[in-house]
């Protein structure tokens, strides 16, 4: 017999403690959780059946958080986890049912299966009375019920024959989830189906469907029957958002909570028989006296309030707010901006008129009257009451504890969570997959998926992926292998940025019409990107290029054919984001000293006939691939296969990257400084070149030990030409700046040059040429200054000569110069 808890608590139980620093095992119980609703560290889940979270802080929270909306992949994947045998050919149902609280040793069933568009999922399989209904497992779609025909038909559980009080309920597992706990049960298994053989005269009927629009129109269809045929009834409803299974999952149909559950869907039954918005609320006052409240009444939103009377009884008072019903789905936070936090949220706005809308609002709306009301009249909808009914407004939606989700800065690697976000699913740090949910987000993480990238592959179709890599070497050679490498890398540039404090950059150049932009195209699919890239023109602003690049994150940004007279892209600025230095800064428009960073944490690939680095400097951080005519023929069937890949399954080869990113993680420094030591026993003897290009040849070495392509390369040998070729191509062209910043190397200040304590030269230059006694073409030696490694500007200064301010050139240096050291070093 499968025993579906046993393991999932077990799990569940890692998770808890893990997830929460401060988690403790006292007495029975998990204390220390963070509460999903509130944040605070003061929830609490029982050890032996950790099915609920529960928080201490009752009245200021007190959520009740099911484990299963936590890990809801410990809730998927059963025909994974728990695969049919020989002995127990219904396992995976067995499972389902028990992780829905489902006692499945009384219980008659079986597996099934259904196919549902060219796939095929197990299924719970129950029969009756010539009906047989099926319930799909793993299956992400919308409807989740397959049922033969059945009208007339109800399904009734064991106890109901003979029973005085029996339930009237929608599904089955409700039914079964009531018949549990006691409580005599019968499912019409339509909200629109009424099974008037099932009714029989002597019998208390209690109608419990669900407390929502389907579920009200239910009760009052069956209400308006069992009145006509004169048969007894109850309302007992479950709250708001939940259904009996979910009470019997929490706890709340069992032992002393029983009931006090039932008497509280009692009371939601009689406020759901109300005939009017005042009868609801004078019914609600018979539970809550003297509640000033806003409520919710047929699609519609009300604020109750009354007077007390010396003479009498309290007078009541009901007011229309809202032509429909508002309801805070969730809220996102902005946490960009340290010790400040920003909320918008995304509000469901549900209307008899004009259906259900989505609307983002942001904070301040809500303390705007007018900015309010025009925001729902974009939507034809009213608000009909003035500034403090929008407070109380605002106060019953926050009373409900809508959730906080933090939305993500770029698309790709998120270090607040350690996972991978992208537009359509997620990757969590041990590299499961993760489809976002209905709302928008991915609720165990609270996370939004940043929202300004729309070019994104939203599907994925397993690939081979050894075949793949065959297909890429076919086409491309070890030319595509390095490329594929670099985008591997990128992925865990996080951990290598860490490491060794830089990242490369790929350049791929050379005769037009070799493929250059179809490798990039392929590669970015391959990381759930589809398009070539981002175009250089004088068309864009530098401010739009510089927001796209800093979009992703541990992801590459292609830069296609930019030339540096059409181009407002800096291409020696390249040099501070080597080291992950912001990519802009600017002052906030405030009167402190706060100032805002456009951060770069991915990296840059540039696609271009000729390469555009002039600086020796810049040259040396690029992991350059040049591309000719040469066997273009040879490669041409290769290519065309490569071409058949779909964007999807192109996908699936970073869907099998990012499944196995611990692989990755555990050995890609390691393997960089391997590389990197047998690229300078080779010769490559410029240190920042044998580690850039070890970095592109770790990722794809890596992914080559687990997919396991059936080729021979020479891939190692390859890296290490291309290395050797980068030293010979990496020669400045800067020869008169180069020259002139060898002679000045040593000089002082009465020679015109100086350093600061933050490694600026500071040079003015009339005084330091002629201290150099040579002779300069000095236009040419000014303009080739400005394009030198580090060259910041130009500006007045004192610190050559204290009496007179002069114009001076200054060049930040990543490291002391030589005088320095002489200095430290007689020091």
């Amino acid at each position: 017999m499968t025993d579906f808890w046993k393991e999932t608590h077990l799990e569940i139980k890692k998770r808890l403690l893990s997830d929460s620093p401060k988690a403790r095992e006292s007495g029975g119980k998990i204390d220390g959780i963070v509460c999903p609703d509130c944040g605070k560290h003061e929830a609490y889940a029982y050890i032996e059946e950790p099915n609920v979270v529960m928080c201490h802080r009752m009245s200021q929270c007190g959520a009740k958080t099911l484990t299963r909306e936590l890990y809801p992949d410990l809730f998927n994947t059963f025909e994974e986890r728990f695969k049919p045998t020989p002995t127990n050919p219904r396992a995976t149902a067995e499972a389902f049912l028990q992780a829905r609280g489902i006692d499945t040793a009384s219980l008659n069933f079986s597996q099934g299966s259904v196919t549902e568009k060219g796939k095929t999922y197990p299924t719970v399989s129950i029969e009756f009375d010539g009906v047989t209904f099926q319930r799909l497992i793993d299956y992400t779609g919308s409807n989740k019920t397959r049922l033969t025909t059945y009208k007339g038909e109800c399904y009734e559980t064991d106890s109901v024959i003979g029973a005085e009080e029996v339930y009237v309920v929608e599904g089955i597992f409700d039914a079964l989830a009531l018949e549990q706990s006691g409580l005599p049960a019968i499912a019409t298994l339509s909200s629109v189906h009424n099974p008037e053989k099932c009714f029989k005269p002597g019998v208390n009927y209690v109608l419990g469907f669900d407390n929502d629009i389907a579920g009200i129109k239910a009760l009052n269809k069956f209400k308006k029957y069992l009145t006509e045929h004169l048969i007894s009834f109850d309302v007992r409803i479950p709250p708001n958002g939940k259904d009996w299974n979910d009470l019997l999952l929490s706890g709340d149909l069992s032992g002393d909570k029983k009931n006090e559950t039932l008497t509280r869907c009692h009371w939601n039954g009689s406020l759901a028989l109300a005939n009017s918005a005042k009868d609801y609320y004078e019914k609600y006052c018979e539970q809550r006296p003297y509640s000033n409240m806003v409520f919710e009444f047929k699609g519609q939103t009300y604020k109750g309030s009354f007077e007390l009377k010396d003479d009498g009884p309290e007078k009541h008072k009901v007011t229309r707010l809202l032509d429909c019903i508002l309801d805070i789905a969730y809220s996102i936070e902005d946490a960009s901006l340290q010790y400040e936090s920003r909320l918008c949220h995304i509000i469901n706005a549900v209307s008899n008129r004009e259906g259900i809308n989505t609307i983002r609002f942001k904070g301040a709306d809500f303390s705007a009257l007018n900015d309010f009301k025009s925001k729902l009249l974009q939507y034809r909808l009213l608000f009909f009451g003035n500034g403090y009914d929008l407070t109380l407004l605002a106060e019953y939606l926050f009373k409900k504890n809508p959730i906080k989700v933090r939305e993500c800065q770029a698309l790709g690697y998120d270090s607040h969570s350690d996972c991978y976000v992208f537009n359509n699913f997620m990757y969590d740090k041990n590299g499961n997959h993760h489809g976002i949910d209905r709302d928008g987000y991915f609720h165990q993480y609270r996370l939004k998926p940043f929202s300004g990238q729309d070019k994104s592959v939203t599907r994925i179709h397993n690939v081979d992926a050894g075949k793949f890599i065959s297909d890429l070497h076919g086409a491309y050679g070890d030319k595509g292998m390095l490329a594929l490498g670099f985008w591997i890398a990128t992925c865990f540039s996080h951990l290598i940025f860490k490491e060794f404090g830089f990242f490369p950059f790929m350049s791929f150049h050379g005769d037009p019409h070799c493929g250059k932009t179809d490798l990039t195209t392929t590669l970015n699919r391959c990381f759930f990107i589809d398009s070539e890239g981002l175009a250089m023109s004088g068309a864009n602003t530098k401010k739009g290029e510089l927001r796209i690049i800093s979009q992703k994150s541990s992801m590459v940004t292609a830069m296609l054919e930019g030339r540096k007279n059409d181009s407002r892209f800096q291409y020696d600025s390249i040099l501070p984001l080597y080291n992950r230095n912001s990519l802009q800064v600017r002052a906030q428009t405030t009167n402190d000293n706060q100032v805002h960073d456009l951060k770069f944490t991915g990296a840059l690939a540039f696609v271009q006939n000729v390469e555009q680095f002039v600086s020796k400097p810049a040259k040396e951080r690029v992991v350059s691939i040049k591309f000719t005519h040469d066997g273009l023929d040879d490669t041409y069937k290769s290519w065309q296969q490569l071409k058949t890949y779909s964007p999807e399954q192109l996908a699936g080869i970073g869907h099998f990257i990012l499944g196995n990113r611990v692989h990755f993680e555990k050995d890609i420094n390691a393997v960089i400084n391997e590389t990197a030591d047998y690229l300078r026993s080779k010769g490559v003897g410029i240190d920042r070149i044998a580690k850039n290009h070890a970095v592109a040849y770790a990722g794809v070495s890596l992914f080559m030990e687990i997919a396991k392509p059936a080729i021979k390369d020479d891939l190692l040998n390859f890296t290490l030409q291309s290395a050797m070729s980068k030293i010979e191509t990496a020669r400045s062209e800067l020869l008169l700046a180069d020259y002139f910043m060898e002679c000045i190397d040593g000089f002082n200040e009465q020679q015109g040059v100086c350093r600061d304590d933050e490694h600026h030269l500071i040079v003015h230059m009339p005084t330091a040429i002629k201290s150099t006694n040579e002779t300069w073409n000095k236009t040419e030696l000014l303009e080739q200054l400005k394009l030198v490694d580090g060259f910041s500007g130009k500006k007045i200064s004192r610190v050559i000569d204290k009496h007179k301010p002069k114009e001076c050139w200054y060049f930040k240096t990543e490291k002391p110069t030589l005088q320095i050291y002489k200095h430290l070093q007689a020091l």
